[in-house]
């Protein structure tokens, strides 16, 4: 399997994981989700938990998560399955 390959795969994988956690919960925080899938990242103490912040507005875009009301710092998602 190529790079590129696998790394879609491992995005696809998060994707999943991060939707399986929020369908089993009324609303999560970046922070929460981060947390929950072991994710955690920062860059020299700043801009903490990118990775699943910006999974999250992959899935905000292609209409599978919504993004609810809060502060920038406790910004909610709230999962969805689509029905077909």
């Amino acid at each position: 399997m190529l790079p590129y390959e696998k790394a879609q795969t491992g995005l696809k994988l998060i994707e999943e994981a991060i939707l399986e956690i929020l369908a089993q919960s009324e609303e999560m925080t970046n922070s929460e989700v981060t947390r929950l899938l072991g994710l955690e990242s920062d860059q020299d103490g700043k801009q903490k938990d990118y990775l699943a912040y910006s999974v999250l507005g992959r899935l905000v875009k292609a209409k599978l998560v919504t993004k609810v009301k809060g502060t920038a710092e406790n910004r909610r998602y709230v999962g969805y399955i689509r029905s077909n």
